[in-house]
């Protein structure tokens, strides 16, 4: 069975996020799951570091006295209760948030912060980011992370935990495949997913296949998910976008009708020549910053772009790229614009 990146984390295909790849049950601004245990906005030097803004504390109603018997209330029925704007003080509703969690490693500090910068340029809801990240890239992430909690119009909290190997030789786990090859193979033990024990399962299939598989990570995965099929969720094609989708002709007929809701960089082309449509779009949202016009400063440099692109299958199709950024774009000035006129 070849799953490809079926369980799809941004370190491993380079992910450029609308949302993210797996949902677990979305935990509520009061769920301790959600807040994590920093004290300070911004988070705190801890282990793990969590970054997030504290809450206000909702009051609850006071409770009724009871009244003397035989005494009956002076006020008229009709009378206005006195300070009953004070006396119960209901709690704004909180937003659901999404989780998105990514791998930092080695030299793939820029792309992590494009993978962050994207899903919050793009999401329409709060999001909560869990980082599992080498020690010598966590104070640069913590920096621009606090940077853009004041700076971005999407609220997001985020903790940022420490690589750890939880059985086996960590420098072997390491190596598999290729540098920062495996450092996400456990992330489903951090999310916990009932019923399935990853840790106990990943590191005997590890010994007993390591010297047969090709593909490391990716042919532990398989083999996983092929005993555990109700496990993996098989994302449709517009949803985990590769240059395979196009660069033979267009095949993917979600994306045509719908856009690109997560473009899949693998083998590099993020960086290389390989497939500048890809390329592009990359760049543009790496070079973006919160402060600029999301048209004039995003949208519209990299429409001109793709027409250094034509040259390829995959650049002679800028609409299958470009639709769900414009479509994105309208409904965060759209809704900005409503913001203003609600609070003036």
């Amino acid at each position: 069975m070849k799953l490809d990146c079926k369980l799809l984390l941004p370190l491993l295909c380079l992910v450029l996020s609308v949302l993210f790849f797996l949902q677990p049950k979305v935990a509520r601004r009061t769920d301790p799951a959600a807040v994590s245990s920093a004290k300070a906005p911004g988070g705190g030097i801890a282990s793990p570091i969590a970054g997030r803004q504290p809450l206000p504390e909702a009051r609850a109603p006071p409770g009724r006295e009871r009244r003397p018997k035989g005494k009956s209330s002076r006020r008229r029925k009709d009378a206005p209760r006195k300070n009953s704007a004070l006396k119960y003080v209901k709690a704004a509703a909180l937003p659901d948030w999404m989780h998105l969690a990514i791998v930092a490693c080695g030299r793939r500090l820029e792309e992590t912060l494009t993978v962050l910068k994207s899903a919050l340029l793009f999401s329409k809801t709060s999001l909560r980011f869990h980082i599992f990240a080498d020690d010598s890239l966590t104070p640069e992430l913590q920096k621009k992370l606090q940077e853009w909690q004041s700076s971005h119009r999407i609220d997001f909290d985020y903790t940022i935990y420490p690589i750890t190997f939880s059985v086996g030789n960590a420098q072997e786990w390491k190596t598999l495949l290729k540098p920062c090859g495996a450092q996400w193979l456990f992330l489903p033990n951090s999310m916990r997913p009932e019923g399935l024990t990853w840790k106990e399962m990943m590191y005997p299939l590890y010994q007993k296949y390591k010297t047969t598989i090709k593909w490391g990570n990716q042919d532990l995965l398989n083999i996983i998910f092929h005993f555990n099929p109700e496990r993996v969720y098989a994302l449709p094609c517009q949803w985990n976008y590769r240059p395979d989708h196009c660069m033979y002709g267009s095949n993917c007929k979600g994306a045509e009708e719908e856009g690109i809701s997560i473009l899949h960089g693998k083998q590099g082309v993020y960086h290389n020549e390989n497939q500048p449509a890809f390329k592009a779009v990359y760049e543009a949202i790496r070079n973006f910053t919160s402060e600029a016009n999301l048209f004039q400063s995003l949208y519209y440099p990299l429409q001109a772009k793709f027409l250094e692109t034509v040259h390829t299958l995959c650049g002679r199709i800028p609409q299958v790229f470009l639709k769900q950024i414009e479509t994105t774009i309208k409904k965060v000035y759209e809704q900005r614009v409503f913001v203003h006129v609600g609070g003036s």
